[in-house]
């Protein structure tokens, strides 16, 4: 009699993918792989931060990481236009401020106004996320699509005979600005490159402070909120 075929679950999947990546640049290079990061709301299956070379070594609060997007966003602040903007209290902003300054994340401007330290960030920093599925292939689009919160580039991940067979998935990605993975028993298919974005989110921040910092990932891990 045939023998039948061994039942494959999402995690297996999840560690091809993961190891394929690890042995490859074609997805990010240079990259810090976390699996299943709690970021906000959603898990991603797996978390890319691709970085250069960069002696820093910090991990940003929840509230940290709302002010240092901020100042992505707005270059110079004072703490009172900060404050207002996070709607949270002064005295919560000023010690933010002060642990940044300590870490040289911002600088003075003046004696009011403060900008952040470019050289802290890494350059060409990017995060990438990945949503792995069998054959939900609609609902890994959904998902990976609300990823782009906090991602420069997200990736739908099926295997590869699924992703070449399923009608529509291509165009799908393409309107939904998502790359697409087919993953193989021995690796995984770049069949189409998510295009970059600048997500810049405080959950960007957030993330990218975890991979600076090198921090194992816990249960007390939580991601931005104010």
């Amino acid at each position: 009699s045939l023998c039948p075929r061994p039942r494959v679950f999402e995690s297996d999947l999840c560690s091809v993918l993961v190891g394929a990546i690890e042995r490859s640049n074609a997805v990010a290079p240079r990259s810090t792989v976390f699996e299943e990061l709690p970021v906000g709301t959603v898990i991603p299956d797996v978390v890319l931060v691709s970085m250069s070379a960069h002696r820093l070594s910090t991990e940003f609060s929840s509230f940290e990481s709302w002010v240092v997007a901020s100042f992505l966003r707005f270059r110079r602040l004072t703490m009172e236009v900060l404050a207002q903007r996070l709607y949270a209290r002064p005295e919560r902003t000023e010690r933010a401020l002060t642990a940044l300054l300590r870490r040289q994340i911002v600088r003075r401007t003046s004696e009011t106004s403060y900008e952040l330290c470019r050289e802290w960030l890494p350059a060409n920093a990017e995060v990438v996320a990945i949503e792995a599925k069998l054959t939900r292939w609609r609902e890994a689009v959904d998902q990976a699509s609300a990823y782009l919160r906090f991602a420069d580039r997200a990736y739908v991940a099926l295997p590869l005979e699924t992703a070449e067979r399923t009608h529509d998935l291509l165009a799908v990605c393409r309107s939904r600005g998502l790359g697409l993975l087919g993953v193989a028993p021995h690796g995984v298919q770049l069949i189409r490159r998510a295009p970059r974005r600048r997500a810049r989110s405080p959950e960007w921040v957030w993330v990218l402070g975890r991979a600076l910092a090198g921090a194992p990932l816990t249960a007390s891990t939580h991601a931005p909120t104010r």
